[in-house]
């Protein structure tokens, strides 16, 4: 399951077709059920760079598509699954550890700890790994980031950082505000951390407008190589969004 498509190296997107692949989603990702309905709706793949995997660590990992990234909440899990050989060298893993029931919570209790501890693992096992780490706490969050971003270039894991601020599109001002003191945060510790943003087409099942959410995106995609795109109940929004920044031609 070696994931072929890194960022500096030359390759497909993934689930492009040579037909459909456009540059413009490199760095982008999507949650496997969103990507399946943006497929459904737009009647062919959507050619975002990492789809994840939809099981957490109950699943098993040797069953992930090539090129999908295998995401996991639970840093225990991780290990057992590198021990057993369901997740091997090259592999790539969507490190989402929350403060939610899938994130043990002994893990949650130390997340700095646990970060850094996953950057070493994925530096030892030549694994890509994006590091999603997520708080209420603005402050913690930030400290969370911070630690991916540090320990990754301290280990020399082939990481990227998400800076999960979705919901705040809804004030794009205080979005962009978020997200730029992130990226002068982690790059002051480490120059050359990779990082993309939490954007969300609805929060609580309602549409956030497309102006706040195009505005998030505009004033901040110089600083990051990348977004996760959250549609979770408005994937026609999630498609506008994609067609109104030129990413997918209009339906």
């Amino acid at each position: 399951m070696a994931f072929s498509v890194l960022l500096g190296m030359t390759g497909a997107l993934v689930a492009a077709s040579p037909a459909s692949a456009s540059t413009s989603l490199k760095g982008w990702m999507l949650a496997q059920g969103e990507y399946d309905r943006f497929t459904a709706y737009y009647g062919k793949p959507i050619p975002v760079q990492w789809v994840t995997c939809s099981f957490y660590p109950a699943g098993n990992p040797s069953s992930c598509p090539q090129g999908r990234l295998i995401r996991e909440t639970n840093y225990f899990a991780l290990v057992k699954e590198i021990n057993q050989g369901r997740i091997q060298n090259g592999d790539s893993v969507l490190a989402d550890y929350e403060t939610w029931s899938q994130t043990p919570r002994r893990q949650q209790a130390h997340p700095e700890k646990y970060i850094c501890l996953t950057d070493a693992l994925a530096a030892k096992h030549h694994l890509f790994l994006i590091q999603s780490p997520w708080n209420p706490i603005l402050s913690v969050r930030l400290k969370e980031q911070e630690a991916a971003a540090n320990c990754a270039a301290k280990d020399g894991t082939n990481e990227v950082t998400e800076l999960q601020y979705q919901g705040s599109e809804v004030n794009p001002a205080r979005y962009v505000q978020l997200i730029r003191r992130a990226v002068r945060r982690l790059h002051a510790l480490a120059k050359n951390a990779r990082m993309i943003g939490g954007l969300a087409t609805d929060l609580k099942n309602k549409a956030v407008p497309m102006r706040d959410i195009l505005r998030s995106y505009r004033d901040t995609k110089h600083m990051l190589i990348g977004y996760w795109l959250n549609c979770n109940t408005k994937t026609a929004e999630g498609v506008r969004f994609f067609e109104d920044i030129g990413a997918i031609p209009a339906k």
